[in-house]
């Protein structure tokens, strides 16, 4: 590493995770609270229709262990799906946490290497 402000990998590897934490507990916060607010109104109006959006956007950092729990919910007993449902946030930051540091990885690679656009001469 060329600067005192360069992460390590493991260092990138822990913020990663960090950032994963993150934003499953506040995707399952803001879901949690939207379904709450969703079942108090009409569900026929604007307002339902706005919130099931909301729900359905902030509820992507949570997708990764709905996706592999679903066939999961299908074979359950409704006494067993409670239990099931607290791995969904627990499934999802691993995953999560995966995916930011494969992403963080490919954009500090790519500018170690000099291929950042701000390094590249303009041809003509």
């Amino acid at each position: 590493m060329t600067g005192n402000n360069q992460l390590t990998l493991r260092e990138r590897f822990k913020r990663s995770c960090a950032y994963g934490i993150g934003c499953v507990v506040a995707s399952t916060s803001l879901v949690l609270v939207l379904g709450f607010l969703e079942n108090l109104v009409d569900e026929k109006s604007a307002t339902a229709s706005v919130i099931r959006f909301f729900l359905n956007l902030l509820g992507i950092a949570l997708a990764p262990g709905w996706f592999l729990l679903r066939g999961m919910f299908e074979n359950l007993r409704p006494s067993q799906l409670l239990g099931s449902a607290l791995l969904i946030p627990l499934i999802s930051v691993a995953i999560d946490s995966v995916i930011i540091f494969g992403v963080w990885e490919f954009f500090h690679r790519k500018r170690v290497q000099g291929l950042d656009s701000d390094s590249i001469a303009p041809q003509g």
